[in-house]
């Protein structure tokens, strides 16, 4: 009886782990400035430690959504950003390579596009221009 009892804790424990949820053009809305999503290359999402998604149409609306003062106190398990090249596939900010150009068109003008590789971010950067960077110059770029 206490074998059953651990594993249905377990399922439950584990069924309230939030996995990341790729942004849907045309379905999902940021949260920050609430337009729609229109191109998922550019979005962001957040995984709270208690399993709410926040989700964004550019890194930009996500960074200063999570610096107001009444969400600072949140804590996130994940902080996600869409890579460019695949736009269901999410990956950890901090590991990810960004590309940062005022000839890409984002969503709220903040020329960041994210890459799950160095490779990949300069095929973008030969074809728009551009610098590679990472999540802290990201994080300090962005007001």
């Amino acid at each position: 009886m206490k074998r059953i009892c651990l594993i249905f804790f377990v399922l439950i424990i584990a069924s309230c782990a939030q996995k990341p949820e790729p942004l849907v053009a045309g379905k999902d809305s940021c949260h920050h400035c609430k337009m729609p999503v229109a191109d998922t290359r550019f979005g962001a999402e957040l995984i709270t430690t208690k399993g709410r998604i926040y989700k964004f149409d550019d890194v930009n609306c996500m960074i200063q959504w999570k610096a107001q003062s009444e969400n600072k106190d949140l804590k996130f398990n994940h902080i996600l950003v869409v890579n460019y090249f695949d736009k269901t596939d999410l990956i950890e900010a901090a590991n990810a390579v960004f590309v940062k150009s005022d000839n890409i068109r984002t969503p709220m003008n903040s020329g960041f596009a994210a890459f799950s590789s160095e490779e990949n971010a300069r095929k973008l950067i030969n074809e728009y221009g551009g610098e590679i960077c990472n999540w802290e110059k990201v994080l300090v770029s962005i007001p």
